[in-house]
């Protein structure tokens, strides 16, 4: 006997049960043998049959586990030879059995088979059996003990037991009942229930009462079997039985037991399931994603909304990694950390994240965890509530937007406001200024000649007159710049051009410019084609080039030539003012087409500051443009293009 053979030695927590294993050296499971020096307390291992008779002897075991086919002595011959008197349970174990095998143990008398590899669940449960077996022989031994050494005490127990105590014969006659039991079935005495009922007769479901006997005719005991049981008046109540198999003094068998009254505790569970139930229903009916994760972050929980919000069945769903199912692959990370500290007892309140479903869409999602706990308090997994708010947050976007864009608006309209505010104070500025010129002209003029009406002559009375006349001209063309204006903004003007000869065209409005300026300047006019034509129309035309002229001749005080050069090219006549005037500061080009405004170096010079403004937009009716050339104290270009294939109206 090598050193294998030498008692195995289990620590504190294993199961005061001894187990012989037998087997021959090539079929001895490391594994078997790790499992039993854990859960039981004593472990005998010999390799064959004549090593496993010798261990039997010396030591009793609880449990023998032998395989067959073995050097020396088999299995079966081993157990042939052991005493079954000793109350061992017998198991053999192999890979497989033959037909005479089986036959052979089963008459042999043995208590089961283990296939291999073992089960050790199974294994487990026969250790347990062995184990409850052995401790409830102890306390029917102690009980007998104390009755031998009290019958007095005893009789005290028993009479005055909260749980029903019972000895009944094997065929089912009640030789002795306590008070609590006969109590608990409606009896008044021990008498009224054994004349009136047998012990077959109290079960409700006769296939408890079998499994009772079965139990004890194997095991010779029963534990905790739960059943049905009537009462005197056939009312049904929950008991849970426990009874042991034993002969009296006269060697007839009686069986002894205890009776619980549970019918509380299953309404309570029965309560417990309902309410179970119905939880169950509601989160299969609520509008909203329940899903249950396991702490391994796989689902095990999925309710009917989240069938239609992520477009999976229950049945897809189930066993599957939340994370990868269901979190978009840029926010697995985030969202991934977030729900696996729920774990931890970090849960989630109206987390927003994004999910996305079978079709790949994107949700927008406010989550909710909570834990679970196993029996004993532990985490053992997370259940999620989730809320769909993407239309909500694609509407809030949408909100956003519009008031960002009225926001914007907004802020155009107080520009504007402010702009109409710049623009009302240059008009009140020019008008104050180019207004009061003439009308004290005119003032002037008209007192002179009332004062001196009878000492002036009719030539000296005609150049006062003119001078009126000459003043009134001013302020109307000063209004009709305004209104102008006020009229192109207002209403959609529709222009009427043709096709003219640049030169017909052109010296009539020369004419009138230079008399209305007193013929302080020579307008020289020059065209590059011998036909130059402009596309334009006429009283559009006037006012643009009338504006150009003025303005080149007024802010030329020093200069006594304007030039006008025309050319025609790709379609386009183009019409350039040439100034030696005295030029527009760097600073101020991009204004000179605003309403009113006026530069820094013209404040002696009489004008609207609306010239350029009405000119910018008769260009712009007839779908052209102007542009600028200026040195500062040397003179400024206009060029103004226009189409002549234009047809915008």
């Amino acid at each position: 006997m090598n050193q294998n053979n030498t008692e195995q030695r289990i620590q504190k927590n294993s199961f005061e049960v001894s187990v012989l294993y037998v087997a021959n050296d090539n079929s001895i499971s490391l594994s078997v043998k790790t499992f039993l020096q854990k859960k039981i307390n004593h472990l005998y291992i010999a390799e064959n049959g004549r090593e496993g008779l010798d261990l039997f002897f010396e030591h009793k075991p609880d449990i023998i586990i032998t395989g067959l086919e073995m050097p020396v002595m088999g299995g079966l011959e081993m157990i042939e030879k052991i005493d079954k008197k000793n109350g061992s349970k017998v198991y053999i174990t192999g890979d497989h059995f033959n037909r005479q095998n089986l036959l052979d143990a089963i008459d042999i008398g043995i208590d089961g088979f283990f296939v291999t590899p073992i089960d050790f669940r199974k294994l487990q449960f026969v250790i347990e059996k062995v184990f409850e077996e052995k401790n409830l022989g102890k306390n029917l031994q102690k009980k007998e003990a104390i009755v031998k050494k009290s019958e007095k005490n005893y009789h005290e127990l028993f009479e005055n037991s909260l749980v029903g105590i019972y000895r009944t014969s094997a065929t089912g006659e009640i030789l002795s009942a306590n008070p609590a039991l006969y109590k608990m079935l409606g009896y008044s005495s021990l008498k009224e229930l054994s004349n009136s009922i047998q012990a077959v007769d109290l079960y409700v479901d006769k296939a408890t009462r079998e499994r009772y006997i079965s139990n004890l005719d194997r095991d010779g005991y029963v534990k905790g079997l739960e059943g049905k049981w009537f009462t005197k008046n056939k009312r049904q109540i929950f008991i849970r039985e426990s009874a042991k198999k034993s002969v009296n003094e006269n060697m007839d068998v009686v069986f002894e037991g205890t009776v619980e009254n549970i019918t509380h505790q299953k309404k309570a569970e029965l309560k417990l399931l309902h309410i179970a139930m119905e939880l169950r229903n509601l989160i299969d009916t609520v509008n909203v994603p329940v899903i249950g994760i396991d702490k391994s972050g796989k689902i095990n929980e999925w309710n009917m909304a989240s069938d239609e919000l992520f477009l999976y069945t229950k049945r897809e769903v189930i066993g599957k990694n939340f994370i990868e199912l269901l979190i978009p692959e840029k926010y697995k990370d985030e969202i991934g950390r977030a729900i696996n500290d729920s774990f931890s007892g970090h849960c989630l309140t109206n987390y927003k994240c994004n999910l996305s479903n079978n079709k790949g869409e994107q949700l927008i999602m406010l989550i909710s965890t909570t834990t679970r706990n196993n029996y004993y308090g532990n985490i053992n997994g997370i259940v999620l509530v989730a809320q769909d708010v993407t239309r909500i947050e694609r509407h809030k976007t949408i909100l956003e937007k519009k008031v960002d864009d009225r926001t914007k608006e907004l802020k155009k309209a107080l520009e504007k406001e402010k702009e109409l505010g710049i623009l009302k104070s240059r008009f009140v500025a020019m008008a104050s200024h180019e207004f009061r010129t003439p009308l004290t002209a005119i003032s002037f003029a008209a007192g002179f000649l009332k004062k001196y009406n009878n000492k002036l002559s009719e030539e000296q009375k005609g150049q006062k007159l003119l001078k009126i006349e000459h003043q009134v001209k001013h302020m109307t063309r000063l209004l009709e710049e305004i209104l102008h204006v006020e009229k192109i903004d207002t209403i959609k003007i529709k222009i009427k051009p043709r096709k003219l000869n640049f030169i017909d065209f052109i010296k009539p409005i020369i004419d009138d410019v230079c008399h209305f300026t007193d013929n302080t300047h020579t307008i020289s006019v020059s065209s590059k084609q011998k036909n130059c034509e402009i596309f334009i129309d006429p009283d559009r035309g006037k006012n643009i080039f009338t504006n150009l002229l003025t303005n080149a001749i007024k802010f030329s005080p020093k200069a006594i030539q304007v030039n006008v050069v025309c050319q025609c090219t790709n379609g386009v006549t183009v019409v350039e003012i040439i100034d030696k005037g005295i030029g527009i500061k760097k600073n101020e080009i991009t204004l000179i087409y605003d309403d009113f405004f006026r530069g820094e170096n013209v404040e002696t010079i009489q004008g609207t500051g609306l010239g350029l403004s009405i000119v910018k937009r008769n260009i712009k009716l007839h779908n052209g443009e102007i542009l600028m050339e200026t040195n500062l104290g040397k003179g400024t270009k206009f060029i103004v293009k226009l189409p002549l294939n234009n047809t915008r109206q």
